[in-house]
């Protein structure tokens, strides 16, 4: 059975952006696009081993910062809940 961690990392929570931060994203998204067509026009081969590494690599990255994050809010979340009134 998977962990709770990798179980909520896969699922997809989506969270809302202005539209000034997508068209950033747009923009930049087909920048990289262009750059990737003219590299792997260029050496194809050297730039699909490229690719799946570099992709690998961000995969594990976001699961390590999904992780931190994870375990930064259940930290947060004892210490909320461990505390003692102020009365």
């Amino acid at each position: 059975m998977a962990s709770i961690i990798q179980l909520l990392f896969s699922s997809g929570i989506a969270f809302s952006r202005s539209g000034e931060e997508d068209s950033k994203l747009g923009n930049l998204s087909e920048s990289v696009q262009q750059s990737v067509r003219q590299l792997y026009s260029a050496q194809p081969e050297l730039w699909e081993k490229y690719q799946a590494q570099a992709e690998e690599l961000h995969n594990l990255e976001r699961q390590i910062e999904f992780e931190r994050g994870f375990l930064m809010a259940v930290h947060l979340m004892l210490e909320v809940m461990t505390q003692k009134p102020e009365h």
